[in-house]
């Protein structure tokens, strides 16, 4: 990834991490590389599954070893940023109405289609719950590099 970064020694408007920083061996790293090709005005997006959220806390052993190497949840997110010079402009969390029927088929031994086809309310209530909450299943941020008074 270095690599790809110098080619180009430009800053970037905007940085999208989807689904990917959990598979990242250094978030730290990570984060001190793009703060490197960042401006002030830059703003990093970044969503990852939300390990305090409604199904890894029904199933807190479902955990994805070895394809997830970090897991991340809203104060993880923060102190990752603290660590690398970034500030938290914006943190919610979310669910999707297929992963909370998943979680209700495991739970009650039904087939995930039929939940999801025939407990909507049910579905969008637990949604509505976890994401008053914080609980939803992912986590979406967005990032922006500190810049300190002085500059």
């Amino acid at each position: 990834m270095r690599d790809l970064v110098s080619r180009d020694s430009g800053r970037f408007d905007v940085i999208r991490l989807n689904w990917s920083l959990e598979h990242i061996h250094d978030p730290v790293g990570l984060f001190r590389l793009l703060q490197s090709v960042s401006h002030p005005r830059t703003k990093v997006i970044v969503t990852v599954p939300n390990y305090e959220g409604l199904t890894y806390s029904v199933f807190p052993d479902c955990i994805e070893v070895p394809v997830h190497l970090q897991y991340f949840t809203p104060s993880s997110m923060s102190r990752l940023c603290d660590l690398t010079g970034f500030r938290v402009e914006h943190l919610h969390t979310f669910s999707t109405p297929s992963v909370i029927a998943c979680a209700i088929a495991l739970m009650e031994g039904k087939k995930p289609n039929s939940v999801l086809m025939m407990e909507r309310r049910r579905i969008l209530d637990m949604m509505d719950e976890a994401h008053l909450k914080g609980k939803g299943d992912e986590l979406f941020c967005v990032l922006s590099p500190f810049v300190s008074k002085g500059m």
